[in-house]
């Protein structure tokens, strides 16, 4: 069985399907998940002139940490959907990351 099967899509959309996808920040932040991101980035050691490229970025948690803690770095996200990337509003764009979602 393929895991994009029922979806219509090319990927599994973030938490498995986009009705979900409004609940992701608020149980991003319930389950403490900040933790495990803080130390990702430490371990890319990122510097002032990187460019980074979060991948599948969704909501941008992960990217906008880097952002906030590497001011000096360009940060970019990609989402292969409009879905998961709705949630953020306008704070990658206020932050400087350039965002980047497929229609």
């Amino acid at each position: 069985m393929n895991t994009t099967e029922g979806h219509g899509k090319g990927y599994v959309p973030g938490m498995g399907h986009d009705w979900l996808l409004p609940l992701y920040d608020p149980l991003h932040r319930l389950l403490g998940m900040a933790s495990v991101h803080q130390p990702l980035v430490d371990q890319a050691g990122i510097r002032p002139g990187h460019r980074v490229l979060e991948l599948g970025c969704g909501t941008g948690n992960l990217a906008l940490l880097a952002k906030r803690l590497h001011p000096g770095a360009e940060v970019a996200g990609l989402d292969p959907g409009p879905e998961g990337a709705r949630p953020c509003g306008p704070a990658p764009f206020e932050k400087g990351i350039e965002w980047w979602v497929r229609n």
